[in-house]
């Protein structure tokens, strides 16, 4: 089973990301993937796959397994990508 994880604050990101961005992206969108691919590979092939098999081999066959499955994957890779550390790349010409 397959749950969107997002392990922030809301407000961790303001005014880069507003927390109404991130109800909407994680609240809406990450959650509702993960719930609906759940749903999709239930008793399937897919049941017991890692979320990457899942998109490889759903991909020509199963579109809806694959839109799920992929934006499930991108949305983690996204939020885990994100960061409140601020840094600064100085450049010195």
């Amino acid at each position: 089973m397959f749950r969107a994880h997002f392990k922030h604050e809301e407000s961790d990101f303001d005014p880069f990301l507003s927390a109404e961005a991130i109800q909407y992206h994680y609240g809406k969108h990450h959650i509702g993937y993960a719930e609906n691919l759940n749903l999709l590979i239930k008793d399937t092939k897919y049941q017991n796959l890692s979320l990457e098999k899942i998109i490889m081999q759903s991909r020509k066959v199963d579109r809806k397994v694959f839109d799920n499955a992929s934006q499930l994957f991108n949305h983690d890779f996204y939020w885990k990508c994100v960061t409140k550390k601020i840094n600064i790349l100085r450049v010195n010409y």
